[in-house]
């Protein structure tokens, strides 16, 4: 099974890449995943990950480690390149997840 992705679809992944908005980036390949029958078991294959997995991480709340992350967007046929994200977007990405895990681990 192949995984289609529209020119609209990547255009808007490659927006969200840009914009560094990684939870919104997992939902928004979950969403084109998971309309598509077959498309969750195509890309576990792909990356290697568990189906499982990989439902919990296309999700808003999804924390995908760095190289799971990347490892997705490479099976997906995207390149994450310096030049590609800028160093705002990458400071954004590591704010909001060590944001998320500082409130996650430390419950008042």
């Amino acid at each position: 099974m192949e995984i289609i992705i529209s020119n609209e679809e990547k255009r808007n992944i490659e927006s969200l890449l840009n914009d560094g908005r990684v939870p919104d980036l997992m939902e928004y390949i979950g969403n084109i995943i998971h309309n598509q029958p077959g498309a969750m078991s195509a890309l576990a294959k792909k990356t290697g990950l568990g189906r499982e997995s990989l439902y919990k991480i296309l999700s808003h709340d999804g924390n995908p480690r760095l190289n799971t992350f990347e490892v997705i967007i490479n099976a997906l046929g995207f390149t994450i390149k310096h030049s590609h994200i800028s160093f705002e977007a990458i400071s954004r990405m590591l704010k909001y997840y060590s944001d998320k895990n500082w409130k996650e681990t430390n419950v008042i």
